[in-house]
């Protein structure tokens, strides 16, 4: 029988400082009830002239992840975002990276080593910080994937990542 593959089995961190010399990687987690990456694909048609139908090809990928967060002190990856919105900070002074680990494209679902990941640069892009009379504080960010993914495997212990290229 097929088993049901459950939302903690794909985790998204976040460098929360992409200016240090190590990576600080934070559970995307507190505060996000839902995280959607849009691959956005790109394509080009293409109509041959031997053919009646025209040929549709992906040539690429525009990754996003618009992303609303509930407020939460000490959590690393409102507090970074935060820092972001509070200083308004653009361009390459809102960069990171964020690391995808794929629980459930390894054998085992209960795997906490070598588990399949990928890492990629993002531009961080400040959308909203929403206050509402007898609610929680709300954050919204959008993330754009930049360049391309570098592969490898990733550990997680507690809810702390490690990644290790190419592996």
């Amino acid at each position: 029988m097929s088993e049901v593959i459950l939302s903690e089995k794909s985790l998204l961190f976040m460098d929360v400082t992409p200016t240090a010399t190590a990576r600080t990687w934070a559970l995307m987690n507190l505060g996000i009830e839902s995280a959607e990456v849009a691959y956005n694909p790109e394509k080009k048609e293409r109509h041959y002239i031997a053919d009646k139908n025209k040929t549709t090809h992906t040539t690429g990928l525009a990754k996003t992840l618009d992303q609303e967060q509930y407020a939460y002190k000490d959590d690393p990856v409102f507090e970074f975002i935060d820092d972001l919105i509070y200083n308004e900070k653009i361009g390459s002074e809102a960069n990171t990276s964020i690391l995808q680990v794929f629980i459930y494209r390894g054998d085992d679902l209960n795997a906490t080593t070598n588990i399949p990941a990928k890492v990629q640069d993002v531009s961080i892009a400040i959308a909203k910080h929403a206050v509402t009379g007898g609610d929680q504080l709300q954050i919204g960010y959008n993330v754009d994937f930049n360049g391309d993914p570098t592969f490898g495997t990733a550990s997680v212990v507690n809810g702390k990542a490690t990644f290790t290229e190419g592996v």
